[in-house]
């Protein structure tokens, strides 16, 4: 999946992630592909894990507060 596409995807399922199990399912899944690019990430050297991981939501559109939400890592 693209940046593009997963940021559509992303769009369609999370405002209903709680309430129908597949649209959890599939932010679930692209929290994972997201957490896989993050360590597969060849940007400079010098950013920790947290900065790498702003940087491929960014890339994917996803909000870092949602993600946090459906990784169970809610910042509120």
């Amino acid at each position: 999946m693209d940046n593009d596409e997963i940021a559509r995807v992303w769009q369609e399922h999370f405002p209903r992630w709680t309430e129908n199990h597949d649209s959890g399912q599939i932010c679930r899944l692209l929290c994972t592909l997201v957490r896989e690019r993050v360590r597969h990430l060849a940007i400079p050297l010098g950013l920790n894990a947290d900065q790498k991981l702003q940087h491929v939501l960014e890339a994917c559109g996803i909000p870092r507060v949602q993600f946090d939400k459906v990784s169970g890592h809610d910042r509120r």
